[in-house]
């Protein structure tokens, strides 16, 4: 277990803190421009998506790309589909309801509850939950399917 779960802090962990970066960034730039818990909600939402996920699809795509120099190729097409299609199967399902309505409903009540600050943060924690049980489900599942192809 220990493994999986250092494994699953490689996969995930730069994602996080650029996720963070991206929800901090964006609560403050909302709550400057208005007072609305729920729209900062929705920011810090955005912002935190728009990092994490960009984190891990350069990191997947730069994977990809280095494995297809390592063989003489380039990235093609269909590996750059091979790509996507990992990341909407790995991150689709869950994202979406964590985007849509999990996470901001989170961090909308930690921010009128406790602060913009640790609201955020507590808000996250909670977003973060319903999120990564669906998304290390979908990872494991690939792993296994690509150990079996082997």
């Amino acid at each position: 277990m220990r493994a999986k779960l250092l494994e699953w802090i490689a996969r995930y962990g730069l994602a996080e803190i650029a996720g963070i970066g991206g929800a901090l960034l964006a609560v403050f730039i909302v709550r400057r421009l208005t007072t609305s818990a729920v729209a900062a909600g929705y920011a810090g939402t955005c912002g935190e998506t728009l990092g994490y996920v960009g984190a891990i699809a350069a990191r997947d795509f730069l994977t990809a790309h280095r494995d297809a120099r390592a063989s003489g190729q380039k990235l093609g097409a269909r590996a750059r589909r091979s790509v996507i299609v990992q990341l909407l199967v790995e991150l689709g399902p869950a994202g979406v309801i964590d985007t849509i309505l999990i996470r901001p409903l989170a961090m909308a009540a930690g921010v009128r509850w406790l602060g913009p600050v640790i609201g955020l943060l507590a808000g996250k924690i909670v977003g973060d939950v319903g999120f990564y049980v669906p998304v290390i489900m979908m990872y494991e599942r690939r792993r296994r399917r690509e150990r079996h192809a082997e």
